[in-house]
């Protein structure tokens, strides 16, 4: 991207300052041209470069882009005044002026509009005049870069919306997976065939977690609080694998339970664990797992024990947390960590994510 960046950006300095040249070259008188012109036209050309690149690669993407617009109006507004006073210090004030004889073979207006403005309050308009290079260069640039930037968006926002629908078909497919399901089943078949007053509890909780799935997360973001819900319901289900219950530590520290978050954020990372932890294994077998959120910065921290005999034979990644990847990427790209680690005990996964 970057190199994009500096390629267009050089490809747009050389065109706009080439045309500026050209038209300085053809509004100029020739006496003027040889005279002062030129090196006046050569001196913009060089600015109009050098602002078209700073405007491009420092200023829009470190700025504007990222909706900082009173710093980047600021910055423009303090560049071209420094340019101004420069010019006008060093470069297009002539010295020395022009001489009689060459004032004498100029026509009358144009000698009398050169003698105003070489003295008096006209050294202003001189000075405002200067900046005309430099304001046409950013015009120019600012609209070939933002309608770019409009187009990429456009582009981006197509995407996402179809990795959405593509995301929502696999989640009903991977997120709650038949072996899960089934499982569900079959533990509240049981509770129900033994007259457990667990059972209508547990057919709700599983009920709970369809409904969501099929209409809750068809949105584009939820309350933090029904993604937690819908994890303690998991987990609910997930221990009836065992009267004893299962070695699964919580620690969720959540103060703001309005806060929209991305649907099935969390669940992926603890369907992997279950997965991997040999979670039925009650001596060995553990899965410990963190929620935190500062303002609106979430930390969910995932760890969970490994099985030495199967650590070789499978990774710890699977389908629901390759599309927590992609529509973070396209939704959060700067904003969003995720780590995966595995030790010799444990696999830990770790994931930031900043909601903008």
């Amino acid at each position: 991207m970057t190199s994009n960046i500096l390629v267009r950006s050089n490809v747009q300095a050389l065109i706009l300052g080439g045309m500026w040249y050209i038209i300085s070259f053809i509004i100029s008188p020739d006496f003027m041209w040889e005279k002062r012109v030129q090196s006046a036209a050569i001196t913009s050309t060089l600015v109009i470069v050098v602002v078209i690149l700073l405007n491009s690669i420092i200023l829009l993407p470190n700025l504007y882009f990222k909706k900082r617009y009173f710093t980047y109006s600021l910055s423009i507004a303090l560049f071209t005044s420094i340019v101004a006073v420069i010019l006008n210090k060093y470069f297009y004030n002539p010295d020395p002026p022009f001489q009689v004889s060459e004032l004498s073979s100029m026509p009358y207006q144009m000698r009398e509009r050169l003698e105003f403005m070489q003295q008096g309050p006209a050294g202003m308009i001189r000075w405002f005049t200067t900046l005309v290079p430099v304001l046409l260069g950013l015009f120019a640039n600012n609209a070939i870069e933002l309608t770019l930037y409009a187009i990429s968006k456009e582009k981006e926002n197509v995407a996402l919306e179809k990795e959405k629908l593509i995301a929502e078909n696999n989640f009903l497919k991977a997120q709650i997976n038949p072996h899960f399901l089934f499982n569900a089943l079959n533990n509240i078949y049981t509770l129900i065939l033994s007259k457990s007053e667990k059972a209508p509890e547990n057919l709700m909780r599983l009920s709970n977690m369809l409904r969501y799935m099929v209409y809750d997360c068809t949105a584009k973001f939820v309350p933090i609080q029904k993604e937690i819900e819908y994890l303690n319901q998991y987990l609910s289900l997930v221990h009836l694998k065992d009267s004893k219950g299962l070695n699964i530590t919580s620690n969720i520290n959540i103060t703001n339970r309005d806060l929209m978050v991305p649907p099935l954020l969390f669940i992926p990372f603890i369907e992997n664990a279950i997965k991997h932890s040999n979670i039925d294994d009650t001596v060995n077998g553990w899965i410990n797992f963190s929620i935190d959120e500062n303002g609106r910065t979430i930390k969910y921290l995932v760890e969970n024990s490994h099985s030495v005999h199967n650590s070789s034979k499978v990774e710890h990644n699977g389908i629901g947390i390759d599309n927590i990847r992609k529509r973070l990427e396209l939704s959060y790209p700067e904003t969003h960590i995720i780590k995966i680690e595995k030790s010799d005990d444990k696999f830990t996964a770790f994931m930031k994510l900043s909601l903008t």
